[in-house]
């Protein structure tokens, strides 16, 4: 069965070359949130090295949020492919000779679905329909990535805004594919600071995110589950040799315009970040974080991961003793104080 999969997959998705990188298109039930094509990238490395990179993308959750024309999410793959045009840097640069992943496979997930990778529903929002199928599409470039890449040693799970949930939420599945590799997860700006009720009323019953659990970890299930830290203890809990971690900024824009827009108060994003952090790291000897004192978004696509320090350590420097099994600590500002 799994060889007649592997002609199947290979007859179908034919590669379109883009500058250093080849697209990918799975079809089948796969599509953007207005119903265009979707397509995933690969610029090939070390065969036994693989980063399953979640990009960001946005998400929208009712009439206003998904109006055509909103500038919160992406409904289509076109960034990520005139990004790749543009030779896209910081760790996706393979000839910075600083990047701890330039020798790696590097394949991508772009998000256009406006789900944060987890939807699987046709939402109507008035007038509006918005294809959710960021689930699907996972699952399409996860078994593509399952078939073309066996055993490999390393896997390192990453994800940038929206892609930082797709990193934590589909590591079980890959976990389960490759069961005896060395796997580390990284999640860069998303911290997961919602309001009370973003939860259920809209990653619940509009996106039906519970569609693509992976039912085998305790715990995981829509009554138990409320918030990106219950997400990550279930997730750490099971998997306690996976090392996971998580990147931000204190003053990060995107993820308070989100929680604006959910209705919360922007004043109170921080310390409900750092808090997150806390509590996870609490209850899990297995995770990690970095936080710098900045007002940008995302780190991994840009130059500026290279200059990120935190108390004399490089960022660059903690995520390669991350991905090489190496000693790291926790990492915040020190004029920091308490939480209010």
């Amino acid at each position: 069965m799994k060889c007649l999969l592997f002609f199947l997959i290979s007859f179908n998705l034919l590669a379109i070359d883009i500058s250093e990188w080849k697209e990918y298109k799975p079809g089948g039930m796969t599509k953007c949130a207005r119903g265009g094509e979707y397509s995933f990238f690969v610029k090939e490395g070390d065969p036994s090295k693989i980063v399953i990179d979640f990009m960001g993308g946005g998400a929208c959750w009712d009439k206003r949020t998904c109006k055509v024309g909103s500038r919160i999410f992406f409904d289509s793959i076109e960034r990520f492919r005139a990004e790749a045009e543009e030779n896209i840097g910081g760790v996706y640069d393979k000839k910075d000779v600083r990047n701890p992943l330039k020798d790696w496979t590097h394949v991508i997930i772009p998000l256009c679905t406006a789900d944060i990778h987890m939807g699987e529903n046709d939402q109507e929002y008035g007038d509006l329909k918005i294809f959710h199928r960021g689930g699907v599409n996972a699952k399409a470039v996860l078994d593509f990535i399952a078939i073309k890449y066996f055993l490999p040693e390393k896997v390192l799970v990453a994800g940038c805004s929206g892609g930082a949930y797709g990193s934590i939420f589909w590591l079980p599945y890959i976990r389960s594919t490759y069961p005896i590799s060395h796997m580390y997860q990284f999640a860069d700006s998303g911290a997961g600071v919602i309001t009370d009720n973003f939860y259920a009323e809209f990653a619940v019953k509009k996106w039906k995110i519970w569609k693509n659990i992976p039912l085998w970890v305790p715990g995981l299930n829509s009554t138990r589950i409320n918030n990106i830290v219950d997400l990550y203890l279930e997730v750490g809990d099971f998997h306690p040799s996976v090392r996971l971690s998580q990147f931000n900024y204190t003053g990060d824009t995107n993820q308070k315009l989100f929680y604006f827009l959910m209705g919360g108060k922007i004043p109170q994003w921080k310390n409900k970040m750092f808090k997150h952090m806390e509590d996870i790291d609490l209850k899990l000897g297995n995770f990690n974080y970095f936080i710098d004192k900045s007002t940008e978004h995302c780190v991994l696509p840009y130059s500026r991961f290279y200059q990120t320090e935190v108390g004399g350590v490089k960022l660059s420097d903690w995520l390669h003793n991350l991905i090489t099994d190496g000693y790291i600590e926790n990492k915040r500002p020190s004029d920091e104080g308490p939480l209010d």
